[in-house]
């Protein structure tokens, strides 16, 4: 899984349009039962979904009517969103009550009409500490947790390319010592923290140091987000 999220961004780096990155990812989620997904940022609360919507494959007629319905501000999941880094199943990991938020439960209800029942969202702090996310979902999904940082990888890579092609920077230069490229490399390749001390002749403790201070230099929410972004900007 690790090796095919490596080919991936290999894939998505050389695509030119939004739609040819959307395509490519949509056949990486096709392969795990996914269909639908929708790359964007989190509204603020002047923004509709079509302001923060910057390219989806949706069933034909949500997105009008989530739009003419403004159910993007009461959405838990884009709510939860805003709380977390890491990435969750949404509506099963998104709370909100339904007696007292009965918008929230409209937007729960009507996902459902659209046979949107289970899924996840990646979210991603970017362009000047902007939140965005990547939201994919469908039928009840079938997800080992082992496959959760690759196919993170492949959000947020997927994601930034989306940016970078419609001309959106989304960090500046940034500059990781060899050991922490080293670090990020290995674990990229599907190393973990003890099998990368072994390799670099150091404790599992300094490991996990480089790539805490890797992931804080790059801004990153957590390690998969931080492998993705060197890799965006060519650091490893």
């Amino acid at each position: 899984m690790q090796r095919a999220a490596l080919e991936f961004v290999e894939k998505v780096d050389a695509l030119t349009s939004a739609d040819a990155v959307m395509d490519q990812f949509g056949a990486a989620l096709r392969m795990r039962g996914i269909e639908y997904y929708v790359f964007g940022f989190v509204a603020f609360p002047t923004e509709t979904f079509a302001d923060v919507t910057l390219a989806s494959r949706l069933p034909a007629g949500l997105a009008d009517a989530y739009h003419e319905r403004d159910l993007v501000h009461h959405d838990p999941a884009l709510r939860h969103a805003q709380r977390t880094a890491l990435p969750f199943r949404w509506l099963k990991e998104a709370p909100y009550d339904p007696d007292a938020e009965p918008r929230a439960q409209e937007v729960v209800n009507f996902m459902r009409d659209f046979g949107l029942v289970d899924g996840m969202v990646f979210p991603f702090t970017t362009i000047a500490s902007r939140l965005g996310q990547v939201w994919l979902g469908g039928p009840p999904l079938d997800l080992p947790k082992r496959e959760l940082p690759p196919l993170h990888m492949m959000a947020f890579y997927a994601f930034d390319r989306v940016l970078q092609i419609k001309g959106v920077e989304t960090q500046a230069i940034i500059t990781l010592t060899p050991r922490e490229r080293e670090a990020l490399v290995l674990n990229a390749d599907g190393k973990t923290a003890d099998e990368i001390g072994e390799a670099l002749n150091v404790s599992e403790r300094t490991v996990r140091a480089y790539h805490e201070q890797a992931r804080r230099k790059l801004g990153a929410g957590n390690l998969s987000q931080a492998v993705a972004m060197a890799m965006r900007q060519r650091m490893i």
